[in-house]
Parts: C-alpha cells; sequence; structure tokens
C-alpha cells in the first residue's frame, strides 16, 4: 500500500512539474537541417520550487532513478549489433538490392561469400564478395548501426574506395 502511494504522489509531482518548468527550450530547424536551440526564462514558479525542494528531500526517488540508471544501462549493452546480427543485416541490404542474389548465392555458378570482422576501431567489418569479383566491404557502427561500405574490384581499382552508399544495419534487422 505504502509503495502505491508513494508511485501516486511520485506521478502526480511529475506531471506538475513538467506544467511549471522554468525554461522553454525552441528548437528550430533551418533549410540546411541545422537545429538551433533558443532557451528562455518564463516567471518564477513559487509553488514549482517548494515542489522540488521536497522532491531533492525524498529517499524513495533516490532509489529509483538508481533502478531506471541500471535499466538504461542494460538496454544499452542489449543494443549493441552482434556480429552475427550485422552479417543478416547487411545480408538482407544485399538481398533488397538485387533481387535475384539470393537464387545466386544458392547456386555453384556464381563465387559468392561473406566474412565477418572487427577491426581496430570496434567497427564490424562485412566483406561480400560479390559474383562479379568485387569485394564490398560494411563497415557497421555496433551501437548506432550506421553502415558505410568500400568496393575494391581486383584488377581494376589500386584499392579499397568509398562508396556513396550509407545506411543503417538495424532497418534490416528481422
Amino acid at each position: 500500500m505504502k509503495k502505491i502511494l508513494i508511485t501516486i504522489l511520485l506521478i502526480t509531482i511529475a506531471l506538475s512539474l513538467v506544467g511549471c518548468g522554468k525554461e522553454k527550450i525552441v528548437c528550430n530547424e533551418t533549410s540546411d537541417n541545422e537545429a538551433t536551440t533558443e532557451t528562455t526564462t518564463t516567471e518564477e514558479n513559487i509553488e514549482a520550487d517548494s515542489i522540488t525542494e521536497e522532491n531533492t528531500e525524498a529517499d524513495p526517488i533516490t532509489e529509483e532513478n538508481t533502478e531506471a540508471d541500471i535499466i538504461t544501462e542494460e538496454n544499452t549493452e542489449a543494443d549493441i549489433i552482434t556480429e552475427e546480427e550485422a552479417l543478416t543485416g547487411i545480408k538482407n541490404y544485399c538481398y533488397s538490392q538485387n533481387a535475384e542474389l539470393k537464387d545466386m548465392e544458392s547456386s555453384d555458378e556464381y563465387t559468392i561469400y561473406w566474412e565477418i570482422t572487427t577491426n581496430e576501431n570496434s567497427e564490424i567489418v562485412v566483406l561480400y564478395r560479390s559474383y562479379t569479383g568485387a569485394q564490398i566491404r560494411y563497415y557497421i557502427d555496433p551501437s548506432s548501426g550506421k553502415t558505410y561500405s568500400t568496393e575494391f574490384v581486383p584488377g581494376i581499382t589500386d584499392e579499397e574506395e568509398k562508396t556513396d552508399e550509407t545506411l543503417n544495419v538495424r532497418d534490416y534487422l528481422e
């Protein structure tokens, strides 16, 4: 009963604080997709100040914040993309770009293969050896999923060259 009462009290206080904030932050986007932030101060609210003081003295809030922090840390670790997930996402992306690729991969007519490594920058690197002989590497940030690619064609290019191809591998995970 005590926990329910404290929870209801905390929710009520939180809702009160949302409506009684001292600062208003406005985010404006420009035509170049750059965000600018303006902060304006409104009148002080004595009631909001007294509620804030009461909140800092209460122990249950501190305990709840600690539990929330632990849950956030656990979620962050779970959100990191594994090598297997990266490979699955890149394969799904490649299949979406070339509908015949899956059939080519399963036939013996084409030399297609995939390799996964992690480089010194902690990026997951998926190498896709295309049926054309091109070696396409996808560099994946394991925490954000942001991916860029490079291409190397033996006998045609001298070295690996970055392409304009970018994606988020998370968009292609099942």
